[in-house]
């Protein structure tokens, strides 16, 4: 596949792998437009269950040496609270327990808009000009319970990006994004019937500071 269609990573004709810690991850001119996608992602905890069953209180925080034990990915855990602070106030609940679990829940929000937002992305040029004909996210399920790029958990259970994942990857796909100030929206088929008929409705929706 590589020697017919050109080198691995060529955004015209091969295969691209792409991870990005530090743009804002729904910044459409930061895609790529390949012919194939077959990594992309972004970390998040899994539950606090998941967590509490192998951790005691004191390992729960982000800088804690368990929890910088079972990070694998160099400077993961601050890229975690970086990302998170581009679209949220960090939580900061004087109760720590409580704190590290409002944590632990929204690094699931972000990874599931960031992973989200470039799978819509690879959809609607597919629809634009038949640009990327696949895509693959990286990654499924976890081998054990840490800091990973993946959607289900090591007990079976989903993250909140599976759902996330589902409904991108469903029949029909209402895709929206931001770009200097317009909206543009997608509205996605796979259905071989496009006679059926749907109702659209639009809300903005501005969050405040």
């Amino acid at each position: 596949f590589i020697q017919r269609w050109g080198e691995s990573q060529d955004t015209r004709y091969g295969d691209v792998h792409r991870y990005d810690y530090n743009d804002l991850c729904t910044d459409v001119t930061k895609f790529p437009r390949p012919r194939f996608a077959s990594e992309f992602g972004y970390q998040s905890y899994p539950s606090f269950n998941a967590l509490s069953k192998i951790s005691e209180p004191s390992d729960w925080d982000n800088n804690s040496p368990f929890m910088n034990h079972r990070q694998h990915h160099p400077d993961g855990n601050k890229e975690l609270k970086d990302m998170m602070s581009k679209f949220f106030h960090l939580p900061n609940n004087t109760n720590k327990t409580i704190q590290f679990q409002d944590f632990v829940y929204l690094t699931q929000v972000v990874q599931t808009i960031c992973i989200t937002a470039e799978a819509e992305h690879y959809r609607r040029i597919l629809i634009e000009s038949g640009y990327t004909r696949g895509t693959l996210y990286w990654q499924l399920n976890d081998i054990w319970q840490a800091q990973t790029w993946a959607s289900v958990e090591y007990s079976g259970n989903w993250k909140l990006l599976h759902y996330g994942m589902k409904r991108v990857y469903s029949e029909v796909l209402v895709s929206a994004y931001e770009l200097e100030g317009d909206i543009a929206v997608y509205v996605v088929f796979d259905q071989d019937d496009m006679t059926l008929k749907y109702d659209f409705h639009l809300a903005v929706i501005k969050w405040s500071d």
